[in-house]
């Protein structure tokens, strides 16, 4: 796994941190699963481990917001301010020079297991929201193209809860690819 960042994409994980806190405090899931499509598309281009892990924490957040029993639940506001605090870190680590990704992991990380309490504390979740959001991203880097042990190595994901994802679902319909017959008739046909 790597969690070296090229310097756009380091800009695109600020943005995408301080988008998604404007998300999370006005409840707009929307919003968040694009931020999340985002990262996952990122990630995958990069192969780093550090996208995974804000994709996921992403994920989770929405997920919690999604559901009235936890948004109303008195401990999720101080768990919810917590985790834009953790956020603006984030943020504050990825504005410093040089940027220090030691310290952005350690933070993802402790933000993951802060996913993991609530996820265990507040939700009516059969599995982690985490581990959800991990099996989600590798099944979407699989269908990709990645290979299956790359994906899962990327993402922490066990590989057979990924193969049962992808068999439950149609994701590897989602980039199927198109002919070139096809494609050059597409084209002749906007052209003209």
């Amino acid at each position: 796994m790597q969690n070296e960042v090229n310097e756009p994409s380091q800009k695109i994980l600020l943005l995408s941190i301080e988008e998604s806190i404007q998300a999370i405090n006005a409840n707009n899931i929307g919003r968040l699963r694009e931020i999340i499509s985002n990262l996952n598309e990122l990630a995958f281009l990069q192969e780093s481990s550090l996208l995974v892990n804000f994709s996921s924490i992403f994920y989770s957040i929405s997920k919690f917001i999604e559901k009235d029993h936890i948004r109303n639940s008195p401990k999720w506001q101080s768990y919810k301010q917590s985790l834009i605090e953790k956020l603006n870190k984030s943020q504050a680590c990825l504005k410093s020079n040089p940027i220090n990704l030691e310290v952005l992991d350690s933070i993802s990380i402790e933000l993951i297991s802060d996913c993991d309490e609530i996820s265990e504390l507040l939700g009516r979740f059969h599995i982690s929201t985490v581990e959800k959001a991990k099996v989600k991203i590798a099944a979407d880097f699989y269908a990709r193209g990645s290979s299956l042990g790359v994906a899962s190595n990327l993402t922490g994901a066990d590989k057979s809860d990924v193969l049962t994802y992808i068999g439950a679902t149609r994701i590897v319909d989602k980039y199927m690819t198109i002919s070139i017959n096809s494609r050059l008739k597409s084209a002749e046909e906007f052209f003209n």
